[in-house]
């Protein structure tokens, strides 16, 4: 029986005990944990730039690419579940898959998802994107994570450049407040500088940490009240609203962060928010049925970055968007590292062309050598022909 190309999804690496680091990819992997066990595989990748749009989870089946997480749950939904069918099924005892996690709620309950997926995206999400990228000192820690899965010269741009992409919605949300010190000048008293600025950056993390709270605290409320102390938002079934709100939990939970603002906030007042996220990880991820992963190379192809590098600074020429001064020294630091790769690879070509070139000489000679036909057979003008081109080589 021939089997359909598998769902494969690409999700940033797994972190802190979870499947993916990003919030965005543990919902897609917790979608199809849930609708089509066993019927699809992970690659963990952190190379943004392989999606179409520039942002990861994205999904592959066939000769379709699905981006975001929503078209993701829309396509999945609609596929017909005979086409999801493995060879091993019968042996492993799988029933047929589900792929409509939201059948059986109620039309009322389903209109109301969409208001809900849209409040937990950006309430939520803006936290969380606020927790992590801007909030001190947890944006050095979220950026020396995300550096350190990445190869030369991506560690060096890509880091900045999804922190920038949730620059807009946290400006909008009126949460990106990133204070930048003026030079100094120096003081006689350098010992009494350096405490005044401790003092100083004390008492701005601790406002820092008072408007978080201030900030969550309104949306916490909200969403604690729509579980009401129920097992899931719908009754007694998960649903999709269910993910979006256990992924953004889990990952506020996990993570290790310096500053633990958020998640102290959630443990020790909103403890049936995290009972909800446990409920949802346990239900979805079970020895019994374990998760896929195609582990990738560990050395990532200069190729391959260099064709990554290629597709990002499409992206950005055919956004038409004003460039950041940081950003534009990010970009010619990135195309004096093409500009080098690109001077490697034909350099290497041309290596590796040369010692073909040798061993299909050597390769003539012994033939000669094998059919009687040797040195000393040759003329001096042959001999002397030879030993020139064994010279060059």
């Amino acid at each position: 029986m021939s089997t359909a190309t598998p769902l494969i999804l690409y999700v940033w690496p797994r972190q802190w005990n979870l499947p993916s680091m990003d919030a965005g990819c543990l919902e897609a992997i917790i979608f199809l944990q849930m609708t089509c066990p066993r019927r699809f595989s992970i690659i963990e990748t952190a190379d943004p730039d392989l999606s179409p749009n520039g942002q990861l989870p994205f999904l592959t089946h066939h000769q379709v690419t699905v981006s975001s997480v929503p078209s993701i749950i829309s396509y999945v939904s609609g596929l017909n579940p005979a086409l999801l069918k493995i060879p091993d099924e019968i042996e492993l005892d799988l029933s047929t898959p589900n792929l409509h996690l939201d059948a059986g709620i109620s039309a009322r309950e389903l209109s109301k998802r969409p208001a809900w997926r849209a409040y937990i995206e950006a309430q939520l999400g803006d936290l969380l994107a606020y927790s992590f990228f801007v909030l001190e000192p947890n944006h050095n820690f979220t950026h020396s994570t995300i550096a350190s899965l990445l190869p030369v010269p991506q560690r060096y741009y890509v880091p900045s450049r999804i922190r920038d992409t949730y620059r807009p919605r946290l400006e909008a949300a009126g949460l990106w407040k990133v204070d930048i010190e003026p030079d100094k000048p120096k003081s006689q008293f350098p010992s009494l500088l350096k405490s005044l600025t401790s003092k100083e950056e004390t008492i701005k993390r601790t406002f820092a940490q008072v408007a978080l709270t201030e900030r969550a605290r309104p949306v916490l409320d909200i969403l604690s009240n729509l579980l009401h102390h129920k097992k899931f938002i719908f009754g007694n079934r998960a649903s999709s609203i269910d993910i979006v709100l256990a992924s953004r939990i889990l990952i506020v939970t996990h993570a290790p962060l310096p500053n633990l603002t958020l998640k102290t906030l959630i443990t020790e007042s909103y403890p049936s928010l995290v009972s909800h996220a446990s409920r949802v990880h346990a239900l979805a991820f079970s020895s019994s049925i374990p998760l896929l992963i195609i582990l990738p190379s560990q050395h990532t192809h200069p190729l391959q970055v260099l064709k990554s590098s290629l597709m990002h600074l499409t992206r950005v020429a055919a956004s038409h968007e004003p460039e950041s001064e940081e950003a534009k020294t990010f970009r010619l630091y990135r195309w004096g590292w093409i500009a080098l790769a690109v001077t490697g690879a034909a350099g290497y070509v041309g290596l590796i062309s040369a010692l073909g070139l040798i061993r299909i000489k050597n390769a003539d000679k012994v033939r000669r050598d094998d059919s009687g036909q040797g040195l000393h057979d040759e003329s001096p003008e042959t001999q002397a022909e030879e030993e020139e081109e064994e010279i060059e080589a």
